[in-house]
């Protein structure tokens, strides 16, 4: 796997390391009781658990919904590996499970303090290990490839009631098997790449999105595939109370978790340490958002504030930003050049012949960037500092909307 710039937490983007999906809240007991959204990937991002069938068109849920085929590997992880997690430990619950082509999801919920010595991470890597040993089985048996069919993708749920308590499981019906040919030998590589994605659960609403999320995970797979014209221009979409002209990954709207770039272009004084204050003669009392003459991008209050973002980019949630301070251009910038997933609320009006530049076409087409261009009237009519806010007013609109209760009418244009 070759070098890129990655996030480390407590020391922010940095070269020379590989890659890694590990995403960890700093100080926090990963033993004690809470609920979790997990995201486990194969090495290789090797498609080896099934593939997509069904139509976006059909009805939510019903028998023609997108949603996986799986191979026996798929159906081993499903039946025998999941429920292996709440045999061993019984004071965690498998509150959802998502089986994608080449990746999981799991909301998982600790009930009560786990065993001394036992973390989150113990209970990763045993489902993991279950998982591995389980495709060496199938390879020796000869009922499964090294790899799956790669035309097609998907996911199987295991759905629990739409309610904010511990839910309880119950398993779907599973489409038939794919025919899997024999191998010669068994790879005993490790199925997984190293480490995992782990997200926290801050409150009710957000469990109820995570919900969402993983049951539609198939169908925007199966959307990138039957509609590419998707991901590309859209020159009427109603989101909320504004209209907007769009270019790039719509799918990004409806992440469940979105958060907003702001950054004023002079730090305010409340940003500043008291080093800052002193090496830049600052010795007055002043309002504590009162701004100073030193740019905000120079303080150590952007350097943390960035790496947040880029931390919260990296585990998969959009930025919004209109871009438009030189702090919000930095992180905007750096989202496009690394493939991290940006909303960016563009102010200059487009036509129905408009395209990006090469760097924001690239991320769009890649399914990296969405570009939203307001249409309303008042939009570049006002001064540069209102339209400034203006701007971000619409960002932090973006971001507070609950899209799976938004309806967002749109004509589409190829």
């Amino acid at each position: 796997m070759r070098d890129k710039l990655i996030y480390i937490e407590g020391e922010g983007l940095r070269n020379g390391i590989k890659e890694s999906h590990n995403r960890r809240f700093k100080g926090h007991d990963y033993s004690a009781p809470g609920a979790y959204m997990l995201t486990i990937v194969t090495e290789g991002r090797m498609p080896v658990f099934g593939t997509i069938e069904g139509n976006i068109r059909a009805e939510r849920m019903s028998k023609d919904w997108p949603h996986l085929n799986p191979t026996p590997l798929g159906k081993a992880v499903f039946e025998e590996e999941a429920p292996k997690i709440t045999k061993t430990y019984p004071m965690v619950e498998l509150w959802r499970i998502t089986i994608m082509p080449d990746h999981i999801h799991m909301i998982i919920y600790i009930r009560e303090r786990l065993p001394e010595g036992m973390t989150l991470g113990n209970i990763i890597a045993g489902f993991k290990g279950g998982c591995s040993r389980a495709w060496w089985r199938l390879q020796e048996e000869g009922k499964m490839p090294l790899v799956a069919d790669t035309t097609s993708t998907g996911a199987v749920n295991r759905k629990a009631p739409n309610t904010t308590t511990a839910p309880t499981t119950t398993a779907p019906q599973l489409a038939a098997p794919v025919q899997a040919t024999s191998v010669a030998c068994v790879n005993r590589q490790s199925l997984f790449s190293p480490g995992y994605n782990d997200r926290l659960l801050k409150n009710s609403r957000q469990l109820q999105a995570w919900k969402e999320y993983l049951v539609d995970n198939p169908y925007r797979l199966l959307v990138r595939r039957t509609l590419p014209s998707y991901f590309q221009r859209c020159l009427d979409v109603k989101i909320g109370d504004e209209t907007y002209s769009t270019f790039g990954n719509f799918l990004l709207l409806k992440k469940p978790e979105k958060r907003q770039v702001f950054c004023h272009r002079k730090a305010r004084y409340c940003q500043l340490t008291e080093k800052e204050k002193k090496e830049n003669h600052i010795g007055y009392q002043a309002l504590p958002d009162a701004p100073t003459s030193i740019l905000y991008t120079e303080t150590e209050a952007f350097q943390r504030e960035k790496d947040s973002l880029l931390e919260s980019a990296f585990s998969g949630i959009p930025l919004v930003t209109p871009g438009i301070s030189e702090g919000e251009k930095i992180i905007l910038n750096t989202c496009i050049k690394f493939g991290l997933p940006v909303i960016h609320i563009q102010h200059q009006k487009i036509n129905d012949m408009w395209k990006p530049e090469k760097s924001r076409f690239d991320s769009c087409v890649a399914g990296h960037l969405l570009i939203l261009i307001p249409k309303s009237d008042n939009i570049n009519t006002e001064s540069k500092y209102s339209n400034f806010h203006n701007m971000n007013e619409l960002a932090k609109k973006i971001c507070s909307l609950d899209t799976y209760s938004t309806t967002f009418a749109s004509t589409i244009y190829k």
